[in-house]
């Protein structure tokens, strides 16, 4: 049983790889919004808010869950890099004085991040596990 366990969550990892890679050579794909010719309301579009990210208008077919394709790899990428930059920012003094709201915020982020990435966790057990297996295994000399 904790051999298919194993497997499984291997698998869902390797699933979870793949379309963190789809999603980002997908939406490099995508126009800007500002594109001439771009009907907002039929496409999806990357915008230029603060931090950009893929939107999709009222008529795109499945909208909601294309948001989602497109824009979980971007938020694998800039989740840990905007709490890294806040906690970093706040311990060096730079950053804002934190009360206890900022600090619940630093610590949903921090979980989030794990989150997003845990998926990821099985596939680098796995190969940390085959290269310590192979290291045993090669002759010494």
């Amino acid at each position: 049983m904790k051999a298919r366990l194993g497997v499984i969550l291997r698998r869902i990892g390797l699933v979870w790889l793949i379309w963190a890679v789809a999603g980002t050579v997908a939406g490099q794909q995508l126009p800007h919004r500002d594109d001439p010719g771009l009907t907002r309301a039929e496409a999806c579009y990357w915008t230029d808010s603060l931090l950009p990210y893929v939107a999709c208008g009222a008529e795109v077919s499945h909208g909601s869950e294309r948001e989602v394709f497109y824009n979980v790899p971007w938020c694998m990428v800039m989740l840990p890099a905007i709490l890294i930059q806040t906690f970093v920012a706040t311990v060096a003094g730079s950053g804002p004085v934190m009360g206890s709201a900022e600090w619940g915020f630093l610590a949903v982020a921090a979980l989030g991040t794990a989150l997003l990435y845990a998926p990821l966790a099985p596939l680098v057990w796995a190969g940390v596990a085959r290269l310590r297996r192979r290291r045993a295994a090669a002759p010494e000399g």
